[in-house]
């Protein structure tokens, strides 16, 4: 394991980096290159130190990423061929920023295919990419969209996700891990400093360029909820359908992912009881013409408890159905159904 580097100096590191600078439309600058098989045992790994890497137009000056460490894995039998396979990437105490203007145009795509595939694919002498491993450790992300607008923040992201990533259509388990998630929409503030965990199996089609999330497992602070669904990358746009549910998640738990504005109102709160909540996002949003998709969503409490350091007294018994409705995200068309309303005091 210490003497396999060796033997390989500089072949891994120049086809790697040749390779990189080939299909990369950025600025990419690191100090230094290690070749080991102790950073990520029992990996063998190529890891670029104090590395950046500036986006694409229009933002070809703005970083896209930073990070302590970017290490590609290395399949150790593609050393023995002449062509160098790369089935790993691990991103170590990084800083993400992914930048998209109001014209739709993103600092993320860095990608360039080579100008002849078909002597890409024959060619047997360079680096091929077939990436089974993506892991992400202590790093920050910040999405800032401004056609939708919207801004998200991600603290202390760890995430490992596992597929073939070579292929058209592929499965993808991801393990994700956030201490602290922020999101906010047309400059107000949704979800604040929320703890966001998440087991999630999704299906890539990079062909039609869509998201099917068949098995996702997440619990946003203390509320645990499950969503199934698809997202469609559009030519001006995207299509989403995006199904959410929690059976028998507690009141309490439910309150504590409201938005941050409330969070003081909450702090002095105690409540428990059934909840369920179910909410779909169905239809187009294309900023274009102002599409915008249709939010709906049903709501259930049954022998619910709250209580405020302030009340005279705590409400009991408390049992009410809500049906929601919010077509294109439209006020003037926003429906709310209050079916049932029962507390006693």
């Amino acid at each position: 394991l210490f003497a396999l580097p060796l033997l390989f100096p500089t072949t891994v590191s120049n086809k790697i980096q040749s390779f990189a600078n080939s299909h990369i439309n950025g600025q990419l600058a690191f100090s230094k290159v290690r070749l080991s098989f102790f950073n990520h045992f029992p990996s063998l790994t190529l890891t670029l130190y104090d590395c950046s890497l500036k986006g694409s137009a229009p933002f070809q000056n703005d970083t896209l990423l930073s990070a302590k460490e970017l290490a590609f894995g290395i399949n150790v039998a593609s050393l023995l061929s002449r062509q160098i396979k790369v089935d790993e990437v691990y991103l170590t105490k990084g800083n993400v920023w992914v930048q998209v203007d109001t014209a739709g145009h993103a600092n993320y795509n860095i990608w360039q295919s080579s100008s002849d595939t078909t002597q890409s694919n024959n060619d047997s002498s360079g680096t091929a990419l077939k990436i089974e491993r993506i892991q992400i450790s202590k790093t920050n992300v910040t999405y800032n969209d401004q056609s939708l607008p919207m801004l998200i923040r991600a603290k202390q992201l760890n995430y490992l996700g596992k597929g073939d990533l070579s292929k058209a259509v592929f499965d993808l388990h991801s393990s994700l891990l956030i201490d602290s998630l922020d999101i906010d929409y047309a400059n107000n503030h949704y979800v604040g400093s929320k703890k966001f965990k998440a087991q999630l199996i999704t299906k890539v089609n990079t062909h039609s360029l869509s998201l099917l999330f068949e098995k996702n497992e997440v619990v946003l602070n203390q509320l645990p909820f499950r969503f199934q669904g698809r997202f469609d990358f559009l030519k001006d746009g995207y299509y989403m359908n995006f199904n959410l549910q929690t059976k028998n998640a507690d009141l309490y738990d439910v309150l504590s992912a409201i938005p941050p504005e409330y969070n003081e109102w909450f702090s002095k709160m105690d409540a428990k009881g059934a909840t369920q909540i179910s909410a779909v996002l169905k239809g187009i949003y294309r900023a274009s013409t102002n599409t915008m998709p249709t939010f709906t969503m049903h709501a259930a409490i049954k022998d619910g408890y709250l209580d405020h350091e302030k009340a005279p007294a705590p409400i009991h018994h408390l049992n009410t159905a809500i049906n929601f409705q919010f077509p294109h995200f439209n006020t003037d068309s926003l429906q709310l159904n209050i079916d049932t309303l029962y507390f006693s005091m």
